[in-house]
């Protein structure tokens, strides 16, 4: 059971979530804000995006952003029909990238608040071998409960393609986001807010909980030194 708390502002509805904690009002407060943009993904308007600064702001916290890139090389791998066909999809990444990073260079220089804008690969730099290669062991392991969480995620991100061997490739984009963010949560920033216009993959919530700790002890020692991590996903209000 998730201990859950909801705070409207500019807006929004955030829903604050947490496996281990019993949120309070105080307990959201003062805290690091972590914004993963996606690259392909609308709802991260600059509306969205001022709404979250105002609300970590208002709770007294500061906001680090960071545009997620390199996990869709390996999508356009997986997706891509031909050699030309991929080395186009790669250009149009590139040309995407460009652009969302003005953006939120931009948005950041007009809000004058606290926030930090970091490169996704600077993020990647910082992890351990170990965390890559148990989950990578975990995930190749046909019958554990790791392959298991990383394929739902998939089938919920890619629910047309139906084809094993595409599936399988696909999930290297979660592979690679998901040891990211475990080193944000508990090395990095431990006690952080991850702030997300949807909900949390169950991967992370089953990690949280102690319930992977065989199949990934690296990481699981890195989240019982480490605060526990608290979710947060947002909803409109209406008018």
């Amino acid at each position: 059971m998730l201990s859950e708390l909801d705070w409207v502002s500019a807006g929004f509805r955030w829903c604050f979530q947490s496996c281990r904690l019993e949120l309070t009002p105080g307990l959201i407060k003062n805290r690091n804000w972590l914004v993963a943009v996606s690259l392909r993904n609308p709802a991260f308007s600059n509306r969205w995006l001022k709404a979250v600064i105002s609300a970590a702001s208002l709770l007294e916290g500061c906001v680090t952003l960071t545009l997620v890139f390199e996990p869709y090389i390996a999508s356009m791998d997986a997706l891509s029909t031909s050699l030309s066909d991929y080395k186009e999809n790669i250009l149009k990444l590139e040309k995407q990238r460009r652009e969302q990073w003005n953006r939120l260079n931009k948005l950041i220089r007009n809000v004058g608040c606290n926030v930090t804008l970091i490169a996704w690969q600077e993020l990647c730099e910082l992890i351990s071998a170990d965390l890559v290669d148990e989950l990578d062991v975990a995930f190749k392991n046909p019958a554990s409960r790791v392959r298991q969480l990383v394929q739902m995620q998939v089938a919920l991100v890619h629910p047309q393609v139906e084809d094993i061997v595409v599936r399988d490739r696909l999930a290297d984009f979660f592979l690679d986001e998901i040891p990211v963010l475990i080193n944000y949560y508990y090395s990095i920033a431990s006690g952080c807010v991850d702030v997300y216009p949807g909900p949390q993959a169950p991967f992370f919530w089953e990690l949280d909980g102690g319930f992977l700790n065989d199949e990934l002890p690296y990481a699981s020692s890195l989240v019982r030194k480490a605060k526990p991590h608290v979710y947060c996903h947002s909803s409109r209000v209406a008018n």
